[in-house]
């Protein structure tokens, strides 16, 4: 979510203008801010932009972006403004929709983030780095080896593969 505060500034006939400006932050203070404002003719203005950004915005996981005239204030990736506009909170990605991670995973919830887990019984294929895949690990005692998409499988109570180094490990 983002506020954008803003003034304008219209053609003035004076030669020299006191403006104050309020602006109401995120959390209702009000702040008061005095611009001084000179012209070299009695038909334009010129206006110092002031950083807002120095005083707003100061909330853990946001940004703020000045622009001329006004600024934006936002949370960053993974989080979302409280219901009283006062702070940065963690976004559960869990609870927005059952199907955040593949089948058979389950959505783990972290500051900022998600992590998909393999549920019992099944074991991560691909690089860590990657999407989660998880795969039932095979149960019955065979010598047979399967070849499934440049990953092995073996077929053991005890023991699953993974694609890294195409190697058997014990499942613990």
């Amino acid at each position: 979510m983002q506020y954008r505060f803003k003034y304008k500034m219209k053609k003035m006939p004076w030669k020299s203008v006191i403006i104050v400006l309020c602006m109401i932050t995120i959390l209702s203070d009000i702040e008061v801010q005095a611009l001084t404002a000179t012209s070299n003719s009695t038909t334009t203005s010129q206006f110092k932009d002031i950083n807002e950004c120095s005083y707003t915005c100061n909330w853990t996981n946001s940004n703020c972006t000045n622009l001329n005239g006004s600024y934006i204030c936002s949370c960053v990736k993974g989080f979302q403004l409280d219901a009283m506009n006062a702070s940065c909170i963690d976004i559960n990605e869990c609870q927005l929709k059952s199907t955040v991670c593949p089948s058979f995973s389950a959505c783990e919830n972290n500051v900022g983030s998600y992590t998909c887990k393999c549920l019992p019984g099944y074991s991560h294929i691909g690089p860590l780095n990657t999407q989660t895949v998880c795969k039932n690990l095979l149960t019955k005692h065979t010598r047979e080896v399967l070849t499934v998409v440049d990953y092995l499988v073996v077929k053991n109570a005890q023991r699953g593969c993974r694609s890294l180094h195409k190697k058997c490990i014990p499942k613990n």
